[in-house]
């Protein structure tokens, strides 16, 4: 009888169990992949691809509570640009709008590059690291040409920071940032199987660091450099370098900057107003009035524009002390609402570069929303009086045009990747 049911099933075309396996067609991607003698490997990758591509295709919104929140911090910086700029302003130039008014130039050039970055496809910057790296480096080496905008502290130290570009300034150190990431995310998308080697992996990208170290020690500018080699060795070690490895490279990397310090006058300084007031609080003048204006503000603070420790009582209360200006006028309601909005902002960070479908993009979100975390704590840390002064702005919210357009083209960048996750 089982014989006859077989041969009865045979003839209407049953070939046997396939115990849930259908024999691929000969016009299915996977006989065609095969047929040209492509591993089962490469075939993974290009179902991985044609995901990323279809999720294009089908026109996959972008993160909505990045794109919400980045909203937000831009349009509170703005505001509060205002509010912690504008009686220094109109006391120095006449015109307590002035600040704010660079602030929205710098706004409007950073959304025409988000809208830009969120229409190109990420892919596009892989393999083309080098245009980045050597348009940071021209831009770095500009600074000490006529191009460059020389400053002067008040102590009487130059810096050259700063390029004019007529209609405005641009801090090239920040396009490096941006640069660097795109360079380590290829780089370790590259370099997979070799990361863990020293010669081919750590050490490349260590000495593309020191070029830009370097550089950036001269204008001089060693918080910047500082910063590049944490976001830079974070990259490394969520990419698969060896532990020994970056330890040793962050003993060699911390041992140059405490020579730079060390043969650094005004830098010195600043560390030992930051070691001064962990013993003597009153020691630190820029400290105490950060604490001041923060516990000023209590609960809910003494109103928006109502705060004083902007008119010249705390130094750069609209750059490294504009968290303490929130604190003074929003309170503590306003610093806490601030903290949760960059949580948020990290979280989606991190959560997109999980989703997306390959190492580049994953990396790539990593290392931005890396500079984002690092940005964030360094800023508020100054302010609490955990780190000594960077001069590190605060994202979205400190005055700072270059700041504030990087960073919104690294949103721009974000939500392009957000587009091409599963989720």
């Amino acid at each position: 009888m089982r014989s006859a049911l077989i041969d009865k099933l045979k003839r209407k075309g049953y070939s046997g169990p396939s115990y849930g396996y259908k024999k691929p067609s000969a016009n299915s991607r996977y006989r065609r992949l095969m047929d040209t003698g492509t591993n089962l490997s490469e075939y993974r990758k290009s179902v991985i691809f044609s995901r990323a591509d279809l999720s294009e295709r089908s026109g996959r919104m972008p993160d909505l509570a990045l794109s919400s929140v980045a909203t937000i911090l831009i349009v509170m910086g703005l505001v509060m640009v205002y509010s912690s700029s504008s009686f220094s302003a109109f006391m120095l130039y006449g015109d307590d709008m002035l600040f704010v008014k660079r602030q929205l130039l710098a706004a409007a050039a950073g959304l025409i590059g988000l809208v830009i970055t969120y229409v190109i496809p990420y892919r596009f910057y892989q393999g083309k690291h080098w245009y980045f790296l050597g348009s940071a480096f021209v831009m770095l080496l500009a600074v000490f040409t006529p191009v460059g905008l020389p400053a002067r502290s008040a102590t009487g130290k130059v810096f050259h920071r700063s390029l004019n570009l007529g209609f405005m300034t641009f801090q090239p150190v920040e396009f490096v940032k941006l640069a660097l990431v795109i360079y380590m995310a290829d780089f370790l998308s590259r370099k997979t199987p070799e990361i863990r080697r020293l010669s081919r992996g750590v050490l490349p990208s260590l000495l593309i660091l020191l070029v830009f170290f370097a550089l950036i020690y001269l204008q001089p500018d060693l918080s910047s450099a500082a910063f590049l080699g944490l976001v830079v060795f974070t990259m490394l070690f969520i990419g698969g370098a060896r532990v020994s490895q970056i330890s040793l490279f962050g003993l060699i990397s911390g041992a140059l900057i405490y020579f730079a310090i060390k043969n650094d006058p005004y830098k010195l300084s600043r560390i030992k107003d930051y070691t001064d007031q962990l013993f003597n609080l009153t020691g630190n003048y820029h400290i105490m009035r950060s604490f001041e204006a923060i516990g000023r503000g209590g609960i809910t603070g003494v109103g928006f524009g109502e705060g004083i420790y902007k008119m010249f009582f705390l130094p750069m209360a609209h750059t490294d002390f504009i968290f303490s200006i929130i604190g003074e006028e929003l309170g503590a309601i306003g610093m806490i609402s601030l903290i949760i909005l960059y949580m948020i902002l990290i979280w989606r960070g991190i959560s997109i570069a999980s989703r997306v479908p390959d190492l580049f993009g994953g990396m790539l979100a990593i290392g931005i929303t890396c500079i984002f975390a690092y940005q964030i704590l360094m800023n508020i840390g100054v302010a609490l009086g955990l780190f000594p002064i960077t001069g590190v702005t605060l994202p979205f919210i400190s005055k700072g045009g270059s700041s504030l357009m990087i960073h919104m083209v690294m949103i721009g960048i974000l939500l392009n990747i957000s587009k091409e996750g599963e989720g």
